[in-house]
């Protein structure tokens, strides 16, 4: 799974930063479409002379070992809540750090010569377990909704029965709702 959230400021100078973040996601699904063991190799659409930046969060899971590896550059990130004392109860196992070098100046790849590099990653590995719940998402997610509102919206959806379709509209339309209010 991955995201990758294009640096908005880059559209004064005329440079649609989606690009970027949008060919960031087609190499790292080519790459896996490819079998290739390491996803993490995304250091190659720098060599495709796209302009702009982007943060990016990566991760694999092994459906075998059940182990977690993830990397992740900038303020996008993602959570993974797991079940605790039945199966409606949840609680936040790991939560991704942002890497910023200053308010509002997240880490990137880039084209630029102060893009960050792929080595400049946060790597985390672990164990997930059957119930855990992964909730992946760019800073217009994390900075709008609080780790307990999305605890919230789980414990919802796992109670109603719903999907994770519907867990992901739900926080779509919290993240929003808040960001329209501030």
């Amino acid at each position: 799974m991955g995201v990758a959230d294009g640096i908005y400021a880059w559209k004064e100078q005329g440079i649609d930063a989606g690009l970027m973040s949008r060919a960031l996601m087609e190499r790292c699904k080519a790459l896996v479409e490819a079998d290739n063991e390491d996803v993490f190799q995304v250091q190659a659409v720098h060599d495709a002379s796209l302009q702009g930046s982007s943060t990016v969060c990566l991760l694999a899971v092994d459906t075998t070992t059940g182990q977690l590896h993830s990397a992740n550059l900038g303020d996008s990130g993602f959570l993974v809540f797991g079940p605790v004392d039945g199966p409606e109860e949840f609680e936040l196992k790991f939560r991704t750090n942002q890497l910023e070098h200053s308010f509002g100046c997240p880490y990137q790849v880039g084209h630029q010569a102060t893009a960050n590099k792929v080595e400049d990653c946060d790597l985390a590995s672990f164990h997930v377990h059957p119930g855990d719940v992964i909730v992946m998402g760019s800073d217009g997610l994390l900075d709008n909704v609080a780790d307990l509102e999305i605890l919230a919206e789980i414990k919802a959806m796992v109670h109603q029965g719903g999907s994770a379709y519907s867990l992901t509209q739900r926080l779509t339309k919290l993240a929003f709702d808040t960001s329209v209010n501030k």
